[in-house]
C-alpha cells in the first residue's frame, strides 16, 4: 500500500484556476428579441474539455493542468436550438518553476 500512495504523489499535477466571462445574447438570429429567460445553458469547450452553466451565468472559474488550450462558448436556448461557437480564446499555463536552492555553503 505504501508503494502505491508514493506513485500517486509522484503523478501529481498542480492544477490552476482560469477565469471566463462572456456577454449573454440579447437576440435570436433573425433579429427578435431574446432574454435571459430564453436562455437554457451555455457550454464552454476547451481542447476537448467540456463544461456546462446554466443559463444565467455571464462568467465561471475551472481548473487547468499546464498546457495549450483553445476554447469557445455556445448557448442553447429554452426552444432547443443552439448557436453557432463564440470567438475562439487561446491561452497557455506554464508548469510551474521551483525556486533555486538557498543557503549553499562550502567548507574546504
Amino acid at each position: 500500500m505504501r508503494i502505491l500512495i508514493l506513485l500517486l504523489v509522484l503523478a501529481w499535477t498542480p492544477l490552476f484556476a482560469t477565469d471566463f466571462s462572456w456577454v449573454a445574447p440579447t437576440e435570436y438570429e433573425d433579429g427578435t428579441p431574446l432574454t435571459v429567460a430564453d436562455l437554457d445553458f451555455y457550454q464552454l469547450i476547451c481542447s476537448g474539455q467540456s463544461f456546462q452553466y446554466p443559463g444565467t451565468a455571464t462568467s465561471s472559474s475551472e481548473t487547468f493542468a499546464p498546457g495549450d488550450y483553445t476554447c469557445a462558448l455556445t448557448v442553447a436556448a429554452i426552444n432547443g436550438q443552439v448557436s453557432a461557437p463564440s470567438n475562439v480564446v487561446n491561452f497557455s499555463i506554464a508548469q510551474p518553476i521551483p525556486k533555486a536552492p538557498t543557503g549553499l555553503t562550502v567548507t574546504p
